[in-house]
């Protein structure tokens, strides 16, 4: 009897593992369509939900992006009061008259000075560098700060400076800075963005833009810089209190430029 029901059971036994074979087959089937078409509504989701916070960001800041003025830094002034005869009668701590000076008066050497150090594919990206974005992640992770490297272009400076109000490093103002610079790089030409940035960023010594910082340095016309001065402007903006004001710092940052 009992090898009746043996016999019986390895008769039946493959049907069952065939049909269940089968169900398992459809049901691993099923969870797979399950899981693509959440992967594929995940995706559209972070995809609009990006879309949308990158129209927010620039319509936010679109009348600061058309005004040169304002990304030039020039609403921080401070207060100046003149007389009948234009004789300046008062000054705000901070208030400065900074005149632009064109680009094409810019000595060549100033100009790819401040390129070498600052942003060398300047004139080749979009506003912003993968390679410096990598790169600034790369050292971040070996330092163990995720906000020690900022990996900045020449255009993201110029944002940040004028746009960006909270001077953290985190990813999110990292993310609108971005989202900006392509802004401005769209709408201004690689050498109106050079030229704002160099007129308006702070030098030391109460010097805002390169004109100012020549004659408070070296009391010479921009125009009349020569390389071993346009390398000691150009890397002054990095830390403008202690290259401006140790010597021995500030020669080492003139060395590294040149």
């Amino acid at each position: 009897m009992n090898d009746y029901f043996s016999r019986i059971k390895k008769q039946l036994t493959p049907k069952v593992r065939a049909k269940e074979s089968l169900l398992e087959r459809m049901y691993r089937k099923k969870r797979r369509r399950n899981y693509f078409l959440i992967a594929v509504s995940s995706l559209l989701i972070f995809v609009v939900l990006g879309l949308v916070y990158v129209i927010k960001t620039y319509t936010t800041y679109a009348s600061d992006i058309i005004s040169r003025e304002r990304l030039m830094n020039r609403h921080f002034r401070g207060l100046v009061i003149y007389d009948k005869n234009n004789s300046v009668i008062y000054e705000s701590e901070g208030a400065h008259e900074n005149g632009t000076v064109s680009i094409d008066r810019i000595p060549r050497d100033v100009k790819y000075a401040t390129l070498a150090v600052e942003d060398a594919k300047f004139y080749e990206h979009s506003g912003f560098s993968w390679t410096g974005i990598l790169r600034s992640v790369t050292l971040n992770f070996q330092t163990s700060n995720p906000y020690a490297y900022g990996g900045s272009t020449i255009t993201q400076q110029l944002v940040k400076n004028a746009l960006l109000d909270d001077r953290s490093k985190s990813y999110q103002r990292k993310l609108r800075e971005l989202i900006l610079s392509v802004g401005v790089d769209k709408r201004y030409s690689k050498d109106q963005i050079l030229e704002m940035y160099l007129n308006s960023n702070y030098y030391g010594r109460g010097a805002y833009g390169i004109s100012e910082a020549s004659i408070a340095y070296f009391n010479t016309p921009i125009e009349n810089v020569t390389l071993s001065q346009a390398a000691f402007l150009a890397g002054l903006p990095n830390a403008p209190s202690v290259f401006g004001v140790d010597l021995e710092a500030g020669k080492r940052r003139q060395d590294f430029v040149l």
